[in-house]
């Protein structure tokens, strides 16, 4: 629901009932929850290029089947020495109390009559209940060989916080976002950092369309640093890497509903992992995706 309070305020109020069930026919077992999410925000318009707009929300995520019943063996480091998944059944689902603050400035006529430039910022504090996180064992290898095992575990009581900013240049069918994002995530109760969070990132896109946009093509450049903050049992470090990715769509002008999409994710086939997974991810990925809506 959107409610005007003042010629410049406004308030959206929304809900969401989630309801879920799952089962594991090899562990004979079943698990069920829901749960019903409020949701708030205060929008002011300071002006007509700029805004502001604070959020409540609250969220409601079940485990997966993936989280919950994965079993069998996740890497291997020789033969007979393979880190295996433990199957958590007890999982609970996350629930989590999100605050956030965003702004947004708009800028037109920059350098010319055909461009515009936008600022994005926001910055979020969520309290989570039962967050789920993922924790791989490192290897023992001596005096007693132990590959480790691979689970997912509650934390009772977590706490992620952090921000992005954005700039949007667009000059008549060119456009760049400039992008920079963080957050930061430790148990409440220990104060120590969990996994599963991602660490810092830059992002650079450019794009430009020809032939009335029915042709769009563009670059993104992604810089990931390095994950410095780990739980303190986890000693493996997570270096930084850049990724090239090019990517291509056209319409038909005389054929709206077809799309032919082409990309090439990691072009320069950079040999790199996200922080927080044992496996290193695939090379250089052409994809080539035809779409037809109707």
């Amino acid at each position: 629901m959107h409610i005007s309070i003042a010629e410049k305020w406004h308030m959206e109020l929304g809900a969401r009932y989630d309801y879920f069930k799952t089962e594991a026919d090899n562990l004979d077992e079943e698990h069920s929850d829901n749960a019903f999410s409020p949701s708030a925000a205060l929008i002011w318009k300071a002006s007509p290029d700029l805004n502001f707009t604070l959020r409540y929300d609250e969220a409601f995520r079940a485990p997966t089947s993936e989280e919950m019943y994965t079993s069998g063996a996740h890497f291997c480091m020789g033969p007979g020495f393979c880190n295996t998944f433990l199957p958590n059944s007890d999982l609970k689902p996350e629930e989590s109390q999100n605050w956030e603050l965003m702004t947004e400035y708009v800028m037109s006529d920059v350098l010319s009559s055909s461009d515009a430039l936008t600022f994005n910022a926001n910055i979020f504090h969520n309290d989570v209940d039962n967050f789920i996180e993922q924790r791989v064992d490192d290897p023992i290898f001596s005096p007693i060989p132990n590959p480790g095992n691979t689970y997912y575990r509650n934390i009772d009581k977590a706490e992620l916080q952090g921000f992005e900013v954005a700039m949007n240049y667009r000059f008549d069918t060119f456009n760049a976002v400039l992008s920079y994002g963080q957050t930061r995530g430790q148990d409440k109760k220990t104060g120590e950092a969990i996994s599963s969070i991602p660490a810092d990132k830059w992002v650079l896109d450019m794009s430009n369309s020809w032939l009335q946009n029915s042709v769009k093509a563009g670059v993104t450049l992604s810089r990931i640093e390095s994950q410095k903050h780990r739980p303190n049992d986890v000693n493996t470090e997570y270096e930084h890497y850049t990724l090239v990715d090019l990517y291509t769509r056209w319409t038909p002008r005389d054929f709206k509903n077809f799309t032919v999409d082409l990309t090439v994710n990691n072009l320069t086939d950079q040999y790199y992992r996200v922080a927080f997974q044992q496996l290193y991810m695939p090379g250089k990925d052409i994809r080539l995706g035809v779409r037809y809506d109707f």
